[in-house]
């Protein structure tokens, strides 16, 4: 008969959190460079889908930065750390505190510098968005512009 599987412990859990925070960030860069790429190409439709998906992932990350901040409390009960459970250092303070027994410690790590990783392309690709978005936009003023006489003549004729 097989053994019913063990329940991850706080700390466990945690690691497992991030790795799902940090997977979810990598797929927002994918959706944010399919952006970049409709804005470059002056795609609407495909911007518009990229501008969905993004938003959805993005709540998604929230819930799971707020499931984080709950295991990491959790986690943090107990040991001399727990009184930093609210504050910036907490992850820090629980890994001073953390011996590696099973990895655990250089999982933790891991997990926290591929969310890093992530969060930093996420960043650099909304910057980079945002320039092309500013791009876009001088473009379709400057192209309106140059249909009507500096916004002087209707683009569209009036109904007799």
């Amino acid at each position: 008969m097989p053994v019913p599987a063990q329940p991850l412990t706080p700390v466990e859990q945690l690691a497992k959190i991030m790795d799902m925070e940090a997977s979810v960030a990598e797929e927002i860069i994918k959706v944010l460079t399919d952006e970049q790429n409709s804005l470059i190409n002056f795609s609407g439709d495909e911007l518009e889908l990229s501008v969905e998906r993004c938003s959805e992932m993005i709540r998604r990350m929230n819930a799971l930065e707020r499931d984080r901040m709950r295991i990491l409390s959790n986690a943090m009960k107990g040991t001399p750390a727990e009184k930093y459970a609210s504050s910036p250092e907490a992850f820090d303070r629980l890994m001073s505190v953390l011996d590696n027994r099973g990895g655990i410690k250089s999982k933790l790590k891991t997990s926290r510098e591929r969310l890093r990783n992530a969060v930093a392309g996420v960043v650099q690709r909304n910057s980079v968005n945002s320039i092309l978005l500013e791009h876009s936009m001088n473009y379709a003023q400057q192209s309106i512009k140059l249909i009507t006489s500096d916004f002087s003549r209707q683009i569209v004729d009036q109904k007799l």
